[in-house]
């Protein structure tokens, strides 16, 4: 009897060699585009910068919390002064991030190490984030465009800001596990491996865990498994749904025991993992279950199965609806109203692009699905033996996109991350043809612009709307940043001598807090009801608002002429305010113009009736 040959390996199935371009080009890309940045902006690991109020906050976290222990309850007592800030991140990424800063601390203070690891976080992140998306590729059959993943990936208008160098916030980590979600989806759907199931479950507890927006963009990668059963059927498409439901639930019941609420384990809380959803969790494990032993007594129909989708999905959504109330509002559930309406409905990754009026910012958001989407179509169509996979990535693009023009803007990150996949199938076709080109030096030009033109037209597209629409001029919005103020704010001191306690514009708070010793009212995170009262104090007339300020303790005013206190406090549609008052430099009795830290900003000190003569002594030692 003769021996059975093994069969060839695809030429299109990664391995281990095979993803290596990929990860040297698409991370000399990153760190090419990342220098770039350093050399027209601010070079942000000599000056200690970090880009936005979330970078501050998890460092200012890591630093004064040591990952829980160093805030009591959970409250970070120099935000939202004097009460202190209720935080609602989890401490996972805190954890991680005191992980890696260990080996730095061997031969620098803490603060240092906190700040180099920060600085690190974010490239190693966009590393891990390629070599996943490749390895996803890998699974998608892509083939000639293997090696170029990573480039197409960090050219995305979007992709390469997750990982900045200046961003250690959950973004770029929320993004990497979305792309091991990626590949351990299309590997359930090309191999239907119960370790790649176990993965995914893993996977999409972890990204609950760090952020419940997880829920959101795991949504169409779950929904693709789930279908690819109601379509197919089959005991073994079942049993890899339970796998993954079930290490799921287990991952957020894990999550729940070592770094749920404070309340306790059975509080809930929508804004941050909690017993609601590992209650959904297992309750999708119930439906698998119960689709499982269904299966495997006797063959189903497409029909039936489909009621039972329909049913087991109308069921939980039920059953979360009554003994969760809220639950669909998701972390708005936990939110005061008054906070949507005067701040996160004006944040801008809030702002949805269909409520946008500068039509830069929307095609820099929408070009990369135009491009991407038809492309996924085109490989679903052709590419027989992966439909599954490349419907589940035309899925994700579809929804991504929805999100971001409908709901947030955010959401459109993805669709950027995701487009890498589509964009280097195509190009490998183009590269596959130029291979046929007789010609070595006009085979290889062909390839370069094959390349260059694949990678860079999304921003070439972007930047050629941009010149002819004339540049936007951000004007006061770039002046007015909070470097000087802080400058400024190191060097007073309360009528103590101690550190003070100031008003400034939220988005300034994090960084105020992190580099400065000082106490702010309001940072720009919803369990901070410092923003309901930095809108009522700056909406008030100058003698309510004294009342105001003194009852709080605070000593100091910071803000911007130019711009608006938050959205409803406007000094030319309000000059009656304690707002209008300030930006006419009209200021009241009890407030003493300190030094202009810089032509955009200003300080005040507030008299609370002590120590007048001390607060005007400081002031005049500044000048």
């Amino acid at each position: 009897m003769p021996v059975s040959q093994p069969s060839a390996p695809d030429p299109r199935t990664p391995t281990a060699p095979n993803w290596l371009p990929s990860l040297v080009i698409g991370g000399f890309a990153l760190l090419l585009i990342e220098a770039g940045a350093m050399v027209v902006g601010a070079w942000g690991p000599l000056d200690g910068t970090f880009k936005g109020p979330d970078s501050y906050m998890r460092l200012l976290r890591v630093l004064e919390c040591a990952g829980g222990p160093g805030c009591s309850d959970g409250v970070l007592l120099r935000s939202n002064a004097p009460a202190g800030e209720a935080l609602h991140w989890p401490w996972l990424w805190d954890w991680v991030l005191l992980l890696l800063s260990a080996p730095f601390r061997l031969f620098m203070g803490d603060r240092a190490a906190v700040v180099t690891a920060g600085y690190l976080v974010g490239p190693l992140l966009g590393l891990c984030t390629i070599l996943l998306l490749t390895l996803a590729a890998g699974k998608a059959r892509v083939a000639h465009g293997l090696a170029y993943v990573g480039l197409l990936a960090m050219c995305q208008p979007y992709v390469t800001f997750l990982f900045a160098y200046t961003r250690p916030d959950h973004h770029g980590v929320q993004a990497a596990i979305f792309s091991g979600g990626i590949l351990s989806a299309a590997a359930i759907l090309s191999t239907g491996r119960l370790a790649w199931a176990r993965a995914f479950g893993v996977l999409f507890g972890l990204g609950v865990w760090i952020s419940t927006e997880g829920l959101i963009s795991a949504l169409p990668l779950l929904s693709a498994i789930g279908v690819w059963w109601t379509v197919s059927g089959g005991a073994d498409k079942a049993r890899l749904n339970l796998e993954w439901t079930s290490w799921a639930t287990l991952t957020a019941l894990i999550a729940v025991v070592i770094d749920g609420p404070l309340a306790g384990w059975s509080s809930v809380e929508f804004d941050r993992i909690s017993v609601v959803h590992v209650v959904l969790l297992a309750l999708m494990a119930g439906f698998w279950a119960t689709a499982l032993g269904w299966e495997s007594r006797a063959a189903t129909g497409a029909i039936p199965r489909w009621v039972h989708s329909f049913a087991g999905a109308a069921v939980a959504f039920g059953v979360m609806a009554v003994v969760f109330p809220g639950f669909h509002r998701g972390p708005a559930a936990d939110m005061a109203e008054p906070l949507w309406t005067l701040w996160l409905h004006h944040t801008a990754e809030y702002v949805p692009l269909i409520r946008r009026s500068d039509a830069i910012e929307i095609l820099v958001a929408a070009t990369p699905f135009l491009l991407a989407a038809p492309l996924a179509l085109w490989a679903a169509l052709r590419e027989h033996t992966q439909r599954w996979t490349w419907g589940m990535v035309l899925g994700c693009l579809v929804w991504f996109q929805m999100l971001g023009t409908f709901q947030q803007v955010r959401w459109a990150t993805y669709v950027h991350l995701l487009g890498a996949l589509p964009l280097a199938w195509f190009l490998g076709g183009i590269l596959s043809f130029c291979a046929r080109i007789q010609a070595p030096l006009l085979a290889a030009a062909a390839r370069v612009g094959a390349v260059v033109t694949v990678a860079l037209a999304p921003v070439t597209l972007t930047a050629i709307v941009g010149l002819s629409a004339g540049r936007r001029d951000y004007g006061t919005l770039d002046a007015c940043e909070p470097g000087e103020v802080i400058r400024a704010l190191n060097g007073l001191a309360g009528p103590t001598g101690g550190p003070v306690t100031i008003l400034a514009p939220i988005f300034w708070g994090p960084e105020i807090l992190f580099r400065t010793p000082h106490s702010v009212v309001a940072t720009p995170y919803h369990r901070n009801p410092g923003i309901l009262a930095s809108y009522d104090i700056m909406a008030a007339s100058p003698d309510s608002a004294r009342d105001l300020l003194v009852d709080r303790g605070i000593t100091h005013i910071a803000w911007c002429p130019g711009l608006n206190w938050l959205p409803y406090v406007n000094a030319e549609e309000s000059p009656e305010t304690l707002f209008g008052h300030l930006v006419a430099s009209e200021y009241p009795s009890w407030l003493q113009p300190l030094p202009q830290p810089s032509p955009q900003v200003r300080i005040g000190a507030v008299s609370t009736g002590v120590a007048e003569t001390q607060l005007r002594d400081a002031a005049a030692g500044q000048n």
